[in-house]
């Protein structure tokens, strides 16, 4: 009888091992996916007046495909309200030079407690933010925002930074994105 307990006990302490082992190689998947650097990517949204301010929306898609969504979201509200916009996801292809954007908003799925190293690097590469609007957001989890707080330094001599996290669960991220862009606009 006792030996049947042991043999039940190790085959129950030999599940959760291999549970836990295929927990920690899925998170290194997704953390790997987001951190890497998908290549050159950009779109850009015209706007009616020739002359109309430059916006610009760096995003580091997420496993989800919710960080696409957000981003091309925010773009169409920035765009409807007179910006020309440019999508595009962080890269090493992606100029440094934002000096003609007005608004540039930055975005990244968080996985681990971290925003997307891609987006991270990027956003050290710029050569300044200053005079720029920025809104700076993640995709997660969790309601806190401390994956912004390491990417904030980054941004000196910015207009304005604005944050806002989106819920991973949540259903209607499009219609919060598009909403937070008409926000961003009317408190400039």
């Amino acid at each position: 009888m006792l030996q049947k307990i042991l043999i039940g006990f190790l085959i129950f302490v030999g599940v959760i091992v291999v549970v836990a082992i295929s927990f920690m190689i899925l998170v290194k998947v997704m953390v790997g996916e987001n951190n890497k650097d998908k290549g050159e990517y950009r779109k850009v949204l015209s706007a009616e007046a020739q002359d109309a301010p430059k916006a610009l929306v760096v995003y580091q898609p997420t496993l989800s495909n919710s960080g696409k969504t957000i981003a091309e979201k925010f773009a169409e509200g920035l765009n409807e309200n007179g910006y020309e916009v440019t999508l595009a996801y962080p890269s090493e292809k992606l100029s440094a030079d934002i000096s003609a954007y007005e608004i540039v908003v930055l975005g990244s799925g968080v996985y681990a407690g971290k925003s997307s190293k891609a987006l991270r690097e990027y956003v050290g590469s710029v050569d300044s933010f200053a005079g720029q609007t920025i809104f700076l957001y993640s995709v997660g989890s969790m309601e806190t925002m401390e994956e912004l707080d390491e990417i904030k330094p980054e941004l000196d001599g910015t207009k304005s930074i604005s944050t806002f996290k989106f819920q991973s669960t949540d259903k209607d991220v499009g219609d919060k994105a598009y909403a937070q862009a008409v926000l961003l606009i009317e408190g400039k």
